[in-house]
């Protein structure tokens, strides 16, 4: 775990762990107050004391339909019609009483005859008792009466769901005070503990980042090349990250570049001097040889097999000094290659002039955007660079071939004020091996040339700010990528 990972969880431990300290002292006495105050003993008498009246209600209840069953049993409105066998008056009173509240039914049973009751049928939801009374004779006295069943339901709810806990409460108070405090701790600390887990997570995920960009970072400045950072996401390290990369990659392109000058220097001072010191002996040379070849024409004395052979030396050292002479001109040009003089032109206008400038190029052509591409360039060196480019297709083509090299330039939109140039063959191609060093100088293919030609045109591209490479082109050679502009891709 690191430094930074430590930090952040003690943090959060300390954050979290202060409220929960303080939530833990106060709970115990929050618990026991809430308690106090649900567990009043003025609540437990007041539900005692509703039980109790329900109770005393139903009793009285009871005693008043018993005593009424009794009142009815010696009631002469009763028994005078029932001796008298007066059913009908024995109907109309039972009737009269049966219409009370909480009677259900009244009947008056004979032995030999069917019962005289009003009403007939107890009614549902209804829970009844019955009271029999004997009458005189053969006759007994059916009282049927009866509570609401749900009033006696919430009666049993009250003893059995209400007061049965609420004691229970009561007498296991302490205990429940300590584990709600208890189960508030253990919800606290969960939330803890899963915070610092997540805590940890992140730390460790940003930490992990952190290093790989600290690793980095030694590794950059110890030279080491720079390996690919984790730069997903959207967060400041991300950035950081992305900014890094864009920094070290910039950093690389400018330190490659100023390698790259630094070596093109050297090489101008070596150039420079083999031009000198090869272009003050050609004359001598030369002219030594022609007065010889001159001297010999002029004696009759010389035998022809030695005029002959004069004659071919002559040609061979011409023709040798001209090849020297071609080779001393490029190093002066390279040796003296002008500084960029950058003005506003448009690159399609200069690609156009290049191609009609190149006539001896059956197969040269352009492919160009519709809309003009206006840049900052120096014409001439562009120019230059670019005739290399096209000069140095044609020359690859291998010796003894007579298929004319097909060679094309195409110039492409990569945003405001921002151009790649690609000039594309269907030669022999670059090797791989020889396509990081093909830009330096005294580099060559060919059997002829110095090896200046793309080192030239390499210098006059970053004179511009720009990049080139080389790749395999679409129609199977070479292909130059130059990229121009004031923002160039750094892909290139």
């Amino acid at each position: 775990m690191g430094r930074i990972e430590r930090r952040l969880l003690a943090l959060l431990v300390l954050v979290a762990g202060l409220p929960l300290v303080a939530a833990l002292l106060l709970s115990q006495p929050l618990f026991q107050e809430s308690l106090d105050v649900g567990l009043d003993p003025r609540i437990d008498e007041a539900l005692e004391d509703a039980l109790r009246t329900q109770q005393a209600v139903f009793r009285s209840e009871r005693l008043r339909h018993m005593l009424v069953a009794e009142g009815l049993a010696h009631d002469a409105r009763l028994l005078v019609p029932l001796a008298a066998g007066d059913a009908h008056a024995v109907r109309l009173h039972l009737t009269a009483v049966g219409a009370q509240p909480g009677v259900l039914a009244v009947r008056v049973l004979r032995k030999l005859a069917g019962p005289l009751s009003a009403p007939e049928d107890p009614i549902e939801g209804w829970t009844t008792e019955l009271i029999e009374a004997p009458l005189p004779g053969d006759a007994r006295l059916e009282y049927v009466w009866g509570i609401e069943a749900a009033r006696l339901e919430a009666h049993r709810r009250l003893a059995d769901e209400v007061l049965t806990p609420f004691h229970t409460l009561r007498v296991d108070r302490e205990r429940r005070a300590g584990a709600y405090a208890w189960s508030f701790l253990a919800a606290l600390g969960g939330t803890v503990l899963v915070a610092s887990l997540v805590a940890v997570a992140v730390g460790r995920r940003l930490t992990r980042r952190l290093h790989a960009l600290r690793e980095a970072m030694v590794g950059f400045s110890a030279g080491r090349p720079l390996d690919r950072l984790p730069t997903t996401g959207n967060d400041e390290v991300a950035d950081l990250m992305r900014a890094f990369e864009a920094m070290t990659r910039e950093l690389d392109e400018s330190r490659t570049r100023l390698e790259y000058m630094a070596q093109l220097q050297a090489s101008q001072d070596i150039a420079r001097r083999l031009a000198h010191e090869i272009k003050n002996p050609l004359t001598p040379i030369l002219l030594s040889v022609q007065q010889s070849q001159a001297m010999a024409a002029a004696r009759d004395d010389v035998p022809p097999v030695l005029g002959k052979a004069l004659d071919q030396t002559r040609a061979i050292v011409e023709e040798e000094v001209r090849a020297l002479r071609r080779l001393v001109d490029d190093f002066n040009r390279f040796a003296r290659m002008p500084t960029v003089a950058l003005e506003p032109y448009d690159l399609n206008a200069l690609v156009t002039e290049v191609v009609a400038a190149h006539p001896d190029v059956p197969n040269l052509s352009a492919r160009l955007p519709p809309t003009p591409m206006v840049l900052a360039m120096d014409r001439t060196l562009l120019r230059q660079a670019l005739g290399n480019l096209i000069r140095n297709a044609v020359e690859a083509r291998p010796a003894g071939e007579d298929r004319p090299t097909h060679v094309e330039v195409v110039v492409e939109s990569a945003g405001p004020h921002h151009a790649r140039l690609h000039v594309d063959d269907d030669g022999p191609g670059v090797p791989d091996g020889l396509r990081d060093r093909v830009f330096d100088p005294y580099v060559t293919t060919k059997s002829t040339g110095a090896g200046l030609g793309l080192a030239i045109v390499k210098k006059v591209v970053l004179d511009h700010g720009g990049r080139i490479r080389v790749d395999r082109s679409p129609l199977g050679g070479a292909r130059f990528t130059i990229e121009l502009g004031p923002t160039p891709d750094p892909a290139i």
